[in-house]
């Protein structure tokens, strides 16, 4: 595919790229010097608003990780580097901001509602995902019960049969949104 000006491109799904959150790649897009855009950082001209597809929250005991081999890991590499990528883009990107919807990452940062890395917020940042696990999935009060078989085939973003199962769960789901995370723009 050329792109402009007769230069070849190919493009790969985001999802098995780094790229798997484009919340900070779309950023850069916006404000490097590099691109067309050169939108001013400031949390007064940027609102970045991040959607997650849902995500299995990873939990493993002791036991499974101190006697896992590389072949028990070979599996689980691809959607491990993806989720890590996907956190990584949050952190940076709460950590650019003050976000009304900053999530816990995890015990040892928390939700970084104290850290800015300019002292400013360079830009204003919300961010929706919905962590699918069977008590998320029991408490929107969809027409039936949710079991661990559930999660595991409603986290297979490629299963086109769960589609409108999908959108049952991303409108409940979406009661998250405020009006107020909205109303400084």
């Amino acid at each position: 595919m050329d792109v402009k000006n007769d230069q070849p491109a190919a493009f790969i799904d985001g999802g098995l790229s780094m790229a798997n959150n484009p919340a900070l790649t779309l950023l850069m897009v916006a404000t490097l010097k590099g691109f067309p855009f050169h939108w001013p950082m400031g949390a007064e001209n940027i609102l970045l608003v991040s959607v997650g597809t849902g995500y299995l929250e990873f939990k493993r005991h002791v036991g499974e990780i101190d006697e896992a081999t590389m072949l028990t890991w070979a599996g689980s590499i691809p959607d491990m580097l993806m989720q890590d990528a996907s956190w990584q883009n949050r952190i940076l990107l709460q950590w650019l901001s003050k976000s009304p919807t900053a999530e816990v990452m995890d015990k040892e940062i928390g939700d970084m509602s104290e850290d800015v890395i300019s002292g400013d917020p360079l830009l204003s940042y919300l961010r929706y995902n919905f962590a699918i696990t069977t008590d998320n999935l029991n408490a929107l009060g969809l027409q039936r019960e949710f079991d661990e078989h559930d999660v595991m085939s409603i986290a297979d973003m490629a299963r086109a049969k769960n589609k409108e199962l999908l959108y049952e769960i991303g409108y409940s789901a979406s009661s998250v949104i405020k009006p107020e995370h909205f109303e400084n723009f």
